[in-house]
């Protein structure tokens, strides 16, 4: 679960408890949507994505100015990769193992 801030999660193994993640969403601009799977979970919002790594808490950002063509309109993951939406079209990320993105 996201709100403006915080990303809210919940163990895998299936427990009730809801903890904070180490993560600002802020730094994604207005929260739009959220994807997770038992890798990673990924916030897409107006200013870009933040991914972040269930297993080792590790962070990965992707920004509209930097790496993306535009805001995230939806998010997908499929497998080895993550779709972003854009205005301007698709975009596809390759994951890593671990769930992580690639370079």
């Amino acid at each position: 679960m996201a709100t403006d801030e915080q990303l809210l999660v919940r163990p895998l193994s299936g427990a009730t408890d809801w903890h904070a993640a180490p993560l600002d969403l802020r730094a994604v601009g207005r929260v739009r949507r959220l994807v997770a799977d038992e890798r990673s979970v990924v916030v897409g919002g107006s200013d870009g994505l933040i991914q972040w790594q269930r297993r080792t808490g590790s962070v990965r950002r992707l920004t509209v100015s930097g790496d993306l063509p535009g805001p995230v309109l939806d998010l997908v993951l499929a497998g080895p990769w993550l779709w972003v939406g854009t205005p301007a079209g698709l975009l596809r990320v390759r994951r890593a193992d671990d769930g992580g993105l690639w370079p």
